[in-house]
Parts: structure tokens; sequence; C-alpha cells
């Protein structure tokens, strides 16, 4: 115990070392640079038994995910029990955080809190009350490296995530069960079926649910008979292909790839057994919109949008349409594409009328300027007239006089 409890106290004097050497203040413990090097060269281990155990829990949740295919661990996982209960941890840990940096809480007022516990303690321990002891949340536990590390892998913050991503799983095998059908009709049997195995294990809640890819759901739906026979298939043709072309036509053909499955999210309102499913696909869209919305207007929405970015991009991977019209996601990009390219076409030929009236404009600017011009050289003409008659008439009227004077 004497040794273990050495141990312990040099990963805290190593940590409150790099506390300091983060703070720019004077280290005054008693591990120096001389010991640390030795310890070093022995072989000690610096690194602290909660960073162990995280790293750890971290391998354990990787392998849990290749299993499953999805991080949403049962608190009650029966596997590994200790796994469950760390990521419930992790989860109350983050959404207590949440609630400091909203109620603008801080590390200094926790420890003016315990300070205020620790006198009323002592007041109580006077009197002889026994206090139970408050813990409060180690944040440091749950610090910005290690949420972002836990992001990278996937994992999901919120308890009522997981029946999020359930959701998604079912819409995910609807859409390939729904292809499916349409394409391959002789087998409507077998992949309705294998269908709803899966789906009756995504909705049992005794049961871990298992997140599989598109291809691996196609597969399953179609069988393990067909999927040989289609490989068979396939192989025969490579070989064929090898016999009867050379290299470089071997090589184009392999560059070929099978077009990706095109997954039908489609809902008839008069399915009964995906009424469920439509109405969770139906808020995915509203809520998608809603929080475009809120992006590119300043007013703030009385409805809030319940989309994170981790949903949207897992609605995406899917090929999930954002809008309820359209079958699949290929279809809905064309459609915008039609719509964009209307867009445009209208776009130019306002601008074409807008040219053409311009150019109208300048026309009748031009023709009225003319107008007025000459308007104003006529009337500059007639004034020189009328002053030529005026000096004529004066002029008559004195001969006239001169005539009078005579007689």
């Amino acid at each position: 115990p004497a040794l273990g409890v050495w141990a312990a106290n040099l990963r805290q004097q190593n940590a409150l070392r790099k506390q300091a050497e983060r703070k720019s203040i004077e280290y005054k413990g008693y591990l120096t640079d001389e010991r640390k090097k030795e310890l070093i060269k022995a072989g000690f281990d610096f690194t602290s038994l909660t960073e162990r155990q995280f790293q750890t829990r971290i391998k354990e949740l990787q392998e849990f995910k290749q299993r499953y295919g999805h991080t949403a661990v049962p608190e009650k996982y029966k596997d590994n029990m200790a796994l469950g209960a760390w990521v419930s941890n992790l989860r109350s840990l983050y959404r207590r955080k949440l609630l400091t940096q909203d109620n603008h809480e801080t590390d200094e007022r926790f420890e003016e809190e315990k300070v205020k516990r620790r006198r009323s303690r002592s007041l109580l321990r006077q009197t002889h009350h026994r206090v139970k002891r408050r813990r409060q949340p180690r944040f440091s536990h749950l610090n910005e490296d290690r949420i972002k590390m836990l992001e990278e892998i996937g994992f999901v913050w919120k308890n009522h995530d997981r029946r999020w991503f359930e959701m998604l799983e079912w819409a995910k095998t609807y859409g390939v069960a729904n292809s499916l059908l349409s394409s391959e009709p002789e087998l409507s049997d077998s992949i309705e079926s294998n269908y709803n195995k899966i789906v009756s294990e995504l909705q049992d809640p005794s049961i871990t649910p298992m997140f599989r890819s598109q291809e691996e759901i196609k597969q399953i739906l179609l069988g393990e008979e067909y999927t040989l026979s289609v490989a068979e298939k396939s192989s025969q043709q490579l070989q064929s292909l090898q016999l009867n072309h050379n290299a470089e036509t071997i090589e184009s053909e392999e560059n070929v790839t099978e077009p990706l499955l095109q997954l039908d999210y489609c809902i008839s309102p008069s399915d009964h057994q995906h009424q469920s499913l439509r109405i969770w696909m139906i808020n995915q869209r509203s809520n998608y919109n809603r929080r475009v919305q809120m992006k590119h207007s300043s007013k703030s929405s009385l409805l809030q949008s319940t989309m994170t970015d981790q949903r949207q991009e897992a609605l995406e991977e899917i090929h999930f349409p954002w809008s309820g019209r359209h079958r699949h996601r290929l279809e809905e990009i064309q459609y915008l594409e039609v719509k964009e390219a209307e867009r445009i076409r209208e776009l130019e030929k306002l601008a074409k009328r807008a040219a053409r009236e311009r150019e109208e404009q300048q026309k009748v600017e031009m023709l009225k300027s003319s107008i007025v011009a000459s308007i104003i050289s006529g009337d500059e003409s007639g004034d020189s007239d009328d002053e030529e008659d005026e000096e004529i008439d004066i002029m008559s009227l004195w001969d006239a006089e001169d005539d009078e004077d005579d007689w």
C-alpha cells in the first residue's frame, strides 16, 4: 500500500507541475526535473489511473462499435457492465456540464460552495450532527479533448438519442426492403420475412440493437442462397472477360462498379404497420426545414429544431430525402436541379427583358431631347423675326412724320 500511495502522489505532483506550467507560475513541489528523469529511466508511468481507465474504456467502446455498428451502449450491458456504467456516467457528466455552462457557473463558484459547506459542517460537528457529504461533478474527467475524441468515434451523448438511431436503422432497413421489392418481385416472400425479423430485433428492448450497412442489410434480406448465386455469376462473368479481352479491357471492366441501390422511403398513409416510422420521417423533415429557416432568419423562432449536425449527417449518409414528395435523395436532387435550371432561365429572361426596356427607354429619352431641342431652336428664330418687323414698323412711322412736316 505504501508503494501505491507513493506512486499516486508522484502522479499527482506531475499533474500539479503541468498545471503550474500552463498557468506560468512557479512549481513548489518535490518532483524536480532530475527526479522525473530518473523515474522515466526506471520505467515509471506518470499516466494517472483515470486516464488509463479512460483509454481502456475507449478501446472497449470501439470494440462495441465494431460489433454492433453504433456506440449507444445500454446502461445494463450484460457482456460488460463496467462499460455500460461508464457510458451512463459520461452522459450524466456531459449533461451537468451543459447545465453549468447555461447557468454561467464556473469552477470558482464551486470552490466557494465547497468553502461554505465546510464551514457549515464544522458548525454542525460542534452540535454533534452527522453531515452527508455531497460530491461535486469532476468536469476534469470530461475535458474538451476527451469530448472531441468521443465525438470522433460517434458517441451518443443523450440516452433518448439511442431510440432516434434505432428509428434511423429502421428507416434504412425499410428503404432497402422497399427498393428490393420493386426490383426483385419474385423474392418478395423471403424479403418480407427477413425484414420482419430485423425490425423485431430493433424493437425488442432486451436485445442490443445491431446497426448494419446498406450492403449487409441487402444480403440479409435477399438471403445467403441468392447472394451466393449472384457472386458465382459475377465470378463467371469476370472469367469470361479475362478470356475474351486483353489486359486493357479487363482493367476498364474492373473499374466499373455496381450502381448503388437507391433506397425507397415512400410510405403510404394507409400502411398501418409503418405509421410510427412515417410520423418519425415527417418530424425529421419538419425539424430540418425549421433548422434551415432559423439559420437564414435573424428572428428567433418559437418552435426550436431538434435536428443536430450529427443527426443531419446520419440522415444524409442513408440518402434520406428532405421532401416527402420524393422516394429517395437522388430523385430529389434531380428535381432540385431541374428547378434550379428553370430559375436560372427565368432570371435570364427577366434580365433580357430589363435590357430591352432600358434600350427602349433610352430611345424615348433621346427622341424627347431631340424634340425639345427643335422646339427651342424654332422659338428663337420666331423671336428674331418679330424684332425685325418691329424695327420696320418704327422706320415707316418715322418716314410718315417727316412727310407731314413737309406739308
